[in-house]
């Protein structure tokens, strides 16, 4: 079975390193920016627009989240999860959280 696990983490130089390690040990995920709809309203540029298209949102992640989106085999699930624990000293170095939830209907080659 596989299972999907979504990492959420604030913006730092942390970040890259705990990537890095992930890498090395050949997990890989899809990573998105994003920032939290409090952040999008505050922000001075935005506070007027009604909708917001991809392109202005993309000029406007430089701070906020990453979240990134693993797909993992049930024999490595908890490999992952402790390299992220150890990395983000359980999300004190790095604020962020994770959630696992099993894929029971999973096709393709990633």
């Amino acid at each position: 079975m596989k299972h999907q696990l979504v990492l959420i983490l604030d913006h730092g130089e942390l970040v890259d390193s705990l990537f890095k390690e992930l890498s090395i040990n050949h997990f890989n995920a899809t990573v998105l920016s994003a920032r939290s709809i409090k952040h999008l309203i505050e922000d001075e540029e935005t506070e007027h627009l009604h909708f917001l298209s991809i392109a202005h949102l993309d000029q406007h992640l430089n701070s906020g989240s990453t979240t990134c989106y693993f797909i993992v085999d049930d024999d490595r699930i908890d490999e992952l999860k402790k390299l992220i624990r150890i990395n983000t000293d359980s999300f004190r170095k790095i604020k962020g959280a994770m959630f696992t939830f099993p894929l029971h209907d999973y096709e393709g080659t990633i």
